[in-house]
């Protein structure tokens, strides 16, 4: 299973996470190498999936935003999460008060003033001084867009690339 994010053998919370142009999955509970036969609780919440494309070697539901390949051995939480321009949205997953619109970054990944991402309540660490401590992680598969972006960044943007 290839994905920005992907889980299967223990709960997980996942939030606050920028996800641009990821193979696969942008975020998916998937049978990932652990053989686990035990049912599990994960939370997805308040994160921007954007431009999720099939893998070259595409499996079940490639090319989605966010998605359950375990069936009922998971019970997801996915809310406010923002999903557009993926290949498909959502795989066996309801996203509860989700957001489908573009998110309208800046060249930078900051959030534009405009973008529906930025309502009260929505993706706090673009709302307040104190929610500069999280991180926020923005993937992609364009390298050379992630090394000049990388230089203009300060703190509380980590960035990991996986290609």
């Amino acid at each position: 299973i290839t994905g920005a994010i992907t889980f299967d053998g223990f709960p997980v919370k996942i939030e606050n996470n920028t996800i641009v142009n990821s193979l696969g999955y942008g975020i998916v509970a998937g049978d990932y190498d652990v053989g686990s036969k035990y049912s599990f609780e994960a939370e997805i919440a308040k994160n921007i999936v954007f431009g999720t494309r099939k893998a070259y070697k595409a499996g079940l539901a490639s090319g989605t935003g966010i998605a359950n390949l375990l069936g009922s051995r998971y019970s997801i939480d996915c809310r406010e999460n923002c999903l557009y321009d993926n290949s498909n949205d959502l795989y066996k997953v309801t996203n509860i008060n989700g957001i489908y619109e573009d998110p309208c970054f800046t060249e930078n990944y900051y959030l534009q003033d405009s973008s529906s991402c930025k309502q009260a309540g929505r993706f706090p660490y673009e709302s307040s001084i104190e929610d500069e401590k999280l991180t926020k992680l923005i993937l992609t598969c364009a390298e050379e867009k992630v090394d000049a972006l990388a230089k203009t960044l300060t703190n509380p943007y980590t960035i990991y690339r996986r290609i």
